[in-house]
């Protein structure tokens, strides 16, 4: 493949070098097709991951939700901790409405104003029982717009809230006999996790999700394409049961009455047989999805160990792409990057946009074949991890910022370890189905390494790199595309309208 770059005016040093240093490696470049040659990798030593923080009565704290606990005009407002999570969605085609039932059980990390995420119009709310009104709330930076209960609750209990809520008309597709529904999201700018499709809490949470969807005033054959388990309830009624370490970017879940290419197979994984579906609108795209799987699972588990996921699906839509739970909607030529997700970014899951760049900068360093860069000896500060706890989106330093500096650390390791791959392996052993930050990551090397690295995450992950952020205001459209690497654009309202 050829890279095709304009140079863009204001970019700094460790830029252009950086853009000199991905034009040589075009050559060698494999797109993911397979694993670059690795070294005789030493044994790491057993990694025990920190224990999960609890609270005097032994309830688990996440110390990120503490953290979002904010006051406004005299009132105290904190997150609501769900612990499970019930819907009902009916998407009645003739009627072209969508309205959800939910019942959520959650907890408090404080007495106060229980808050939570929703981007669809509340029709009425109960709280324990009673009827109780909701209004909206941004977070002290402006950066959600927050549902609130108009009620305080306490955190000596745990509470039942019951909602309805109705879905817009550009969430769903309806056709003469058949409807459209899939979970779009996106991680990047002004993106969306589950919030766009039901009630949701910031991405440090996990919970259990059981969604029962049931379509009225159709006459076509649906089918079901999600990472949850499907159990057929009746004509046109399924209920799905996502796993409980899911956080509000897991879940996938589409449901659509187009005519698919559909091909299912299984791969016999490290420690168990996987069940994969790829699926595209035409043929060649799910035929040529389908080929590459068995090698880049092959490739993946090889270098980081067991898929940790129930099954795999991919929504090869030629545009855009988003990574979820053992499951992805991508384009053929960043299958790779996606799939590397169910290691990294929803095997281990970001605690929040602060920790996103983690996975993404694996991924990009991946798509560019692992390559090393010397230790520096005066870079650029970058911020990759210092931004506000409300921050729910990938920064896009993560890539090629990102990549840079586990290039490098992986030229620290090499002597020792084998390079960065062997203790991301063993990072990964550690906090498969956790919720991790940027600290969890530096803690972790450091304790297998016994390398103090508090003075390069201090420069390379909170530091500060506005050099970027003039560039992205230059040209949005090429520091996307240099920046990304293999990752494909967010998709667009149209794209995500085409695909259902």
């Amino acid at each position: 493949m050829v890279f095709s770059f304009l140079f863009l005016t204001g970019c700094n040093s460790d830029l252009l070098k950086d853009v000199s240093l991905a034009l040589s490696q075009t050559d060698n470049k494999n797109n993911g097709a397979g694993p670059s040659p690795s070294p005789i990798q030493s044994p790491i030593p057993s990694g025990s991951p920190s224990p999960v923080p609890t609270d005097a009565e032994g309830s688990p704290v996440n110390a990120a939700t503490a953290l979002r606990i904010f006051s406004k005009s005299g009132k105290k407002y904190v997150p609501a901790d769900f612990s499970s999570m019930d819907i009902e969605l009916t998407i009645d085609n003739s009627a072209e409405t969508a309205t959800g039932d939910v019942k959520i059980i959650f907890n408090v990390p404080t007495g106060g104003y229980p808050y939570f995420l929703l981007n669809t119009s509340i029709i009425n709310a109960s709280l324990d029982g009673q009827a109780v009104q909701t209004f909206s709330v941004t977070d002290p930076e402006g950066q959600n717009t927050l549902i609130s209960l108009d009620a305080e609750v306490s955190r000596d209990t745990e509470h039942i809230l019951e909602l309805s809520y109705s879905l817009g008309a550009d969430q769903v597709s309806y056709r003469t006999g058949g409807v459209g529904f899939i979970t779009a999201m996106a991680d990047i700018a002004s993106g969306n996790f589950f919030e766009d499709y039901g009630p949701a809490s910031f991405e440090d949470d996990q919970f259990e999700l059981s969604l029962k969807i049931i379509l009225k005033g159709v006459s076509n054959e649906h089918r079901v394409f999600t990472n949850g388990t499907v159990t057929a309830m009746a004509p046109f009624a399924w209920q799905i049961d996502f796993p409980p370490y899911f956080t509000s970017s897991s879940f996938y879940l589409h449901v659509t009455d187009k005519s698919l290419s559909v091909r299912e197979f299984t791969y016999r994984g490290l420690a168990k047989t996987i069940p994969v579906t790829v699926y595209s609108e035409d043929s060649a795209s799910a035929a040529s999805g389908a080929s590459y799987v068995p090698a880049l699972f092959s490739e993946l588990e090889g270098e980081y160990g067991p898929f940790l996921h129930d099954k795999f699906i991919a929504y090869i839509s030629g545009s855009g792409g988003m990574e979820y739970a053992g499951a992805t909607i991508t384009s053929v030529s960043a299958l790779g990057h996606e799939l590397m997700h169910s290691w990294f970014g929803r095997g281990v899951m970001p605690d929040g946009g602060r920790s996103g760049w983690i996975d993404e900068a694996i991924a990009s360093w991946r798509d560019y074949d692992y390559f090393q860069s010397a230790i520096p000896a005066d870079r650029s500060p970058v911020e990759l991890d210092n931004q506000s706890v409300y921050d729910r989106f990938t920064p896009y330093e993560a890539y090629a910022s990102g990549r840079k500096l586990l290039s490098e650390l992986d030229t620290m390791f090499w002597a020792g370890y084998g390079g960065l791959r062997p203790l991301l392996a063993g990072f990964f052993q550690s906090y498969q189905t956790r919720v991790i930050g940027t600290a969890d990551l530096e803690k972790y090397l450091e304790t297998v390494t016994s390398t103090d690295l508090g003075l390069i995450f201090q420069k390379y992950v909170y530091g500060s790199s506005q050099s970027a952020a003039q560039v992205y205001t230059q040209s949005l459209s090429n520091y996307a595309q240099y920046y990304l690497g293999n990752h494909p654009p967010a998709l667009t309202d149209a794209e995500i309208k085409s695909i259902r």
